[in-house]
């Protein structure tokens, strides 16, 4: 038990970092860590993040590899987030936890089968345990957020029923997409100049974890994150699933209080292709960082996830239970 808290600890001293993906134009591969879930090792198996990120180091991991994991983690902050208020109800029973490489022999070269162990009721110290409700809530988690990424396919789950401090073992079979940030140069997105020139600033402003301390820091952070979910996923913050993945960022650029709110929100409002608009906003930003000389402005106004997107997902439709798994799956495997 004492090794479920070594994630909690790798946090506390940074040896595990924000993706800095995130800044599309860094080119340090390297594992997305779900964002402000104090208590991540309750819900995801923190032996094999730490396994990853040594086999990231050593280059055992290919950049579609990775892509993919990514894709699942993020998937996991976005739905810990919106549901972990349910989740930390201790009378609501929801306890899993999720193996991000699955298990021996889950990963492969283009293929994940993400495992996800449901305990049974009252083993071995989960007294409230409510297996059934958790099962519930993890069809929400597979179909609401993990489907949703858009850099893997996520195929129907199979669930097998045991009856030790197992209650379920459900399995997630996701085949990995080619990665767009990984795929191509970065320089055939934005060009060669906006990425030399943000690559340095973001290195400098942008913590591994976190909010930014300066708000220079934050607007570029903001931007990245939009420039980012919209070359690797496909991702407009004013759309679909982009109003989860890149609709913050855009709150925080067109509503902080920042030098650049009125040149930035014109710039957002009167843009007629996504594409060009957020390289304009990206070279704004980066014209007023340089004009600053290193003279940066403490953060006062927050980070991008502490404000509302603008924009609504019209695209949700939600299914049935009954309809959580192909007609050929066994629910319940004896």
């Amino acid at each position: 038990m004492k090794e479920l808290y070594r994630f909690r600890q790798f946090l506390a001293e940074g040896v595990i970092k924000e993706n800095l993906s995130e800044g599309l134009f860094s080119k340090k591969s390297k594992l997305y860590e779900p964002k402000g879930i104090s208590q991540i090792h309750n819900y995801v198996n923190d032996r094999q993040v730490t396994d990853l990120e040594s086999k990231i180091k050593s280059k055992e991991i290919s950049p579609k590899q990775l892509s993919g994991i990514n894709s699942v983690m993020m998937a996991i902050e976005e739905f810990l987030k919106a549901k972990l208020g349910i989740i930390e109800k201790e009378r609501n029973g929801i306890k899993f936890l999720i193996y991000p490489t699955g298990k021996a022999g889950g990963l492969t070269d283009n293929k994940l089968d993400l495992y996800i162990n449901l305990p049974q009721k009252g083993k071995p110290n989960n007294l409230r345990t409510n297996p059934e409700e958790t099962l519930k809530m993890m069809k929400i988690f597979i179909d609401d957020y993990l489907k949703k990424q858009k850099g893997i396919d996520v195929a129907s789950a199979k669930v097998k029923k045991s009856n030790d401090t197992t209650a379920y073992d459900v399995t997630v079979p996701i085949t990995f997409k080619e990665s767009v940030a990984e795929g191509k140069l970065l320089n055939e997105f934005v060009g060669k100049e906006l990425e030399d020139r943000n690559e340095p600033l973001y290195n400098e402003l942008v913590p591994g974890q976190g909010d930014a301390e300066t708000v220079e820091g934050e607007m570029l952070r903001a931007i990245n994150r939009i420039v980012y979910r919209y070359y690797n996923d496909g991702d407009e913050y004013h759309t679909g699933y982009g109003t989860e993945t890149a609709g913050p960022a855009h709150s925080f650029l067109v509503n902080a209080n920042h030098p650049l709110r009125s040149l930035v929100s014109a710039l957002f409002k009167k843009g007629t292709n996504y594409e060009q608009t957020i390289k304009d906003v990206l070279d704004a930003i980066l014209d007023h960082i340089e004009s600053r000389q290193g003279k940066y402005t403490k953060n006062t106004v927050g980070g991008m996830f502490d404000y509302e997107p603008e924009f609504e997902d019209d695209t949700y439709d939600e299914d049935d239970y009954d309809d959580y798994y192909d007609e050929d799956d066994d629910y319940y495997q004896e």
